[in-house]
């Protein structure tokens, strides 16, 4: 299968920890804009801040599988442990039960001074 990648770019990623926090997207074949169909996938995401690694975390949506659009959520309970002014990142990739995880996206974040 060819890379995927998402339709938009997210620069300038803010997260208030105690907010929720939701990524909407459209994955596509990589310098394309054909949407890869999301029949059968699930989303998954990691997400890095300093030296802990959550893995699978946040809860994701297929919008319309067909056209490749999801929306990932991090809830308000996982933000908040967050800690504040600090860097991280979000790797979100598909899951199918016969294919090996397919990359999606690395978004940098930072988060905010201010909590909620």
């Amino acid at each position: 299968m060819p890379n995927l990648d998402l339709a938009l770019s997210y620069p300038g990623v803010v997260i208030v920890p105690g907010e929720e926090f939701v990524i909407s997207g459209t994955v596509q074949l990589e310098g394309t804009s054909t949407a890869q169909n999301l029949t059968g996938y699930t989303i998954k995401g990691n997400v890095q801040i300093g030296s802990t690694n959550t893995l699978n975390t946040g809860t994701y949506a297929v919008v319309v599988a067909a056209s490749g659009t999801f929306t990932w959520t991090l809830s308000m309970a996982q933000t908040a442990a967050y800690a504040s002014n600090s860097w991280g990142t979000i790797v979100l990739y598909l899951n199918h039960a016969t294919t090996d995880d397919l990359h999606i996206a690395t978004i940098g974040f930072r988060t905010s001074a201010e909590t909620i």
